[in-house]
């Protein structure tokens, strides 16, 4: 006599990690354009509008033009001896958004000014001064980039029953 037994398998965990996958890229786009993006937004801000103290002496000028043009202009239009107003290092923009479940941000500053402040074009005066440099906001983006990844990771967790279906 042959011995057999019938296999059933339970197909209701795999009908619901396929509904999760479809849900999925809803539900990350939810998780990065609300809180995670909000929370992003601020934290690259912070680290980023810091204004530094004031001018140091003597200025650490590229070149000899550059001097010059500075006492002919009145100090390039805004008057020696000018405070800063942080306009420039207030100006940090976030945008971006994530589509289909994959996005990217991008953090800008729209000044005109910035790019002799921050980044390949900062002037040797400024890093004397203070104001961050490009691999300072390389490393903040970085860290920021890591932030980020670790809150997508548990705001994932947070909405599914932690068997890959949404809860």
């Amino acid at each position: 006599m042959t011995v057999s037994a019938k296999l059933s398998i339970d197909t209701d965990i795999i009908d619901a990690i396929k509904d999760a996958v479809k849900q999925s890229p809803r539900a990350i786009d939810a998780l990065m354009n609300g809180s995670i993006r909000n929370d992003t937004k601020q934290r690259l801000l912070k680290a980023l509008s810091v204004t530094p103290g004031p001018v140091v002496l003597p200025v650490e000028w590229e070149t000899d033009k550059q001097r010059k043009a500075f006492f002919a202009s009145n100090g390039f239009g805004r008057g020696f001896g000018a405070k800063r107003t942080g306009e420039i290092s207030n100006a940090w923009e976030l945008e971006g958004e994530s589509k289909n479940g994959t996005g990217d941000f991008i953090i800008f500053n729209p000044k005109k000014a910035a790019q002799y402040l921050y980044g390949p074009r900062q002037q040797r005066f400024h890093i004397q001064t203070g104001w961050i440099g490009e691999s300072q906001i390389d490393a903040i983006i970085r860290e920021e980039s890591e932030k980020t990844s670790d809150a997508l990771i548990l705001g994932w967790f947070s909405i599914s029953d932690f068997k890959g279906t949404l809860a």
